[in-house]
Parts: structure tokens; C-alpha cells; sequence
């Protein structure tokens, strides 16, 4: 069932909307991997390497997904310490974990540690753009599809009127939300460490993935604070990262691996329907998950850029003629500083 875990994070709705742009942030499989290993490591089941590697690998493809590892592995130590009765765990892999922290100091901290610099005492980040009061998920973007996803189009009325619909296309699946309601209800599953461990994960992410302040049907409320905020003020970096919507990709990682079990459950029972079931849930999962057509236009270079390739001389150039994600594109064809 881990191949159905993995075509929902690799098929969902936010994985889509990021191959409109931001293609470092299509690079999620570093983080699935990285939770896999990291839980596999401890459980005393795999070295610490892979995880350090996973973390670095994701840490270097986006800022935004290392601070949700780190925010991951804070949850798991949580979740753990009260899980076993408020004490440390004492079969913790301990020169692992030690290793894999230093691993992590060495390659990563020169690259965090630079930024905390600028932060803390330069204005190269007090940029605009990125406000998460206006990207942050709409409490119906679970529910309902967005742009990126192919029933979206009947639901255009609906989420054209979120702030940053773009980046808000995190539509669950109806599919996804009925195992999870099944799951919720069923004693078993829902006893099990495991699904109780990432319903958390995606209950803490899903919350703020809303942002700082509540967003319905398009309408901001102010009034409603959220735990963003707060975090928002108190965690460090995390005043870096702007567009609170992409937390989303936790929950979907999350909630993939409770489906999953949730789907073995069924596959197992001893239910007389249980494949008729089963292939149901499959074709409702198709139909959620299939993506929204995309149109693409030839783009014709000017002749200017074919030009520039040929002149020796050594200047900057600023292009204010074209918009700014064509120029990103023409100037793959220069040498130039821009």
C-alpha cells in the first residue's frame, strides 16, 4: 500500500500547482524520503546516513522544506516523550541521532547560519511579496478543488476568490477524506501509534498551513487569530518564509501514510465487499487527483538576447521591457549578470 501513499503526495493537488513555477519546491521526494529514513533510524532499522542526506538534499532544494523537517523531528520527540509516560525513550539510536545532528551542523548550518545573519542584522530579506497574512491556505481549499486540479474548473466561482488561489490548490480528495473519516471511527486504526503520531503531524501542519488569520470563502478574518502568529514571532527563520499555504505538503505526506494503512486494513479484513470497496475508493481517488489542463504558448526569444551571446564587453543589464518570468527564461541564452 506504500505505492497508494506515494501517488497521492505525488499526484496531489499542491504537487501539480508547482509545476506551474517554483520547480525547486516540486522537489518533495527528498522529504518523504527523509521521514521514511528518519523514523526507520529511530526505530534502530537503518544508519544514520540517508536521513542526513534526505535533510540536506531537502534542506538545499528549498528553505521552506527544511524548516518543516525541523518542525517534523520537534513533533516526533514530542509526540514520543508523552507517548511513553513523560519520559526520554531510552532505546533512542544515540550516536546515530548524534551523528546525524552533526551531519546536519557541518552542511547545513553554514547555509542556515548566513541567513539568520542577514535576518538578524542586514534588510536583504524585508522584501515584499511574501506576506502570509494573503498566502495562507482558505479553510475550503481542503475541500474543495482548485486551479490545479482537473474538477477545478466547475469550482472556479468558489476558489477564484481565495487570496493566492495559486498557491491555495490543496484539495484533499474526497476520497483521502472518507479513509480518514473511516479511520477516526475504527477502533483499531485509530488506537495504532503511528496513525495517532502523523494525524498530528497533519493536524499541526493543516492548521498552519491557515496562516495568521482565518481565511472563508475569500473573507479574511482579522479577528481570528491563528497559531501562525505566534510562530510567526518567536521561531526563528520562520518570518522568512512567507506563503504559510505550502505547510499543506505535510499534511498530504501525512495523511498518504494513514490512508495507506487505513487501505491495508480493509484489504485484509475479512469484509465480503471489501474489493468492490476498494476498487470504488480507486476510481473516486483517480477522479481527485487527476490535474487540470494546462495551456502552454511558444515563446519567442528577441533578437536583442541572440545578440548579446556575440558582445565581449562586460556589463549588467536590466530588462524592464518584458515581464519578469520571460526575462528569467530569455536570459538562459546570455552570460550575463541581470
Amino acid at each position: 500500500m506504500s505505492f497508494v501513499a506515494g501517488c497521492i503526495v505525488t499526484f496531489s493537488a499542491y504537487h501539480f500547482a508547482r509545476s506551474l513555477g517554483h520547480f525547486n519546491l516540486f522537489l518533495i521526494g527528498w522529504v518523504s524520503l527523509f521521514i521514511l529514513y528518519f523514523i526507520k533510524m529511530m526505530d534502530t532499522e537503518a544508519g544514520w546516513k540517508l536521513p542526513a542526506i534526505f535533510f540536506i538534499l531537502a534542506a538545499y532544494s528549498d528553505l521552506y522544506y527544511m524548516l518543516y523537517l525541523v518542525g517534523f523531528i520537534v513533533l516526533y520527540f514530542v509526540f514520543e516523550y508523552f507517548q511513553n509516560n513523560l519520559q526520554i525513550k531510552r532505546s533512542y539510536p544515540s550516536d546515530d541521532v548524534y551523528k546525524f545532528i552533526l551531519a546536519i551542523i557541518l552542511f547545513v548550518g553554514p547555509y542556515i547560519g548566513a541567513m539568520m545573519y542577514m535576518k538578524m542584522f542586514t534588510t536583504e530579506f524585508n522584501v515584499p511579496g511574501h506576506d502570509p497574512a494573503f498566502y495562507s491556505n482558505d479553510l475550503l481549499s481542503f475541500f474543495v478543488p482548485g486551479q490545479s486540479t482537473f474538477l477545478g474548473h466547475y469550482f472556479y466561482n468558489i476558489w477564484v476568490h481565495w487570496s493566492g488561489f495559486w498557491e491555495s490548490s490543496v484539495y484533499l480528495g474526497l476520497s483521502v477524506i472518507l479513509l480518514i473519516i473511516f479511520t477516526l471511527f475504527n477502533n483499531d486504526l485509530r488506537k495504532r501509534k503511528e496513525v495517532k503520531f502523523f494525524m498530528l503531524v497533519a493536524l499541526i501542519f493543516g492548521i498552519l498551513s491557515l496562516g495568521p488569520y482565518l481565511h472563508i470563502g475569500g473573507r479574511i478574518f482579522n479577528s481570528v487569530k491563528l497559531p501562525y502568529l505566534f510562530f510567526q514571532k518567536f521561531v526563528p527563520l520562520m518570518s522568512i518564509q512567507g506563503v504559510a499555504s505550502r505547510m499543506a505538503m505535510m499534511v498530504y505526506i501525512a495523511l498518504a501514510l494513514i490512508s495507506a494503512i487505513s487501505l491495508n486494513y480493509v484489504f485484509k479484513s475479512k469484509w465480503r465487499w471489501k474489493r468492490i470497496i476498494i476498487f470504488i475508493w480507486f476510481v473516486i481517488l483517480v477522479f481527485d487527483y487527476l490535474p487540470a489542463k494546462f495551456d502552454f504558448q511558444k515563446v519567442s526569444i528577441p533578437d536583442f538576447y541572440y545578440t548579446l551571446v556575440n558582445v565581449q564587453d562586460d556589463f549588467a543589464i536590466i530588462d524592464v521591457s518584458s515581464e519578469w518570468s520571460k526575462v528569467m527564461y530569455y536570459k538562459l541564452f546570455t552570460r550575463r549578470s541581470w
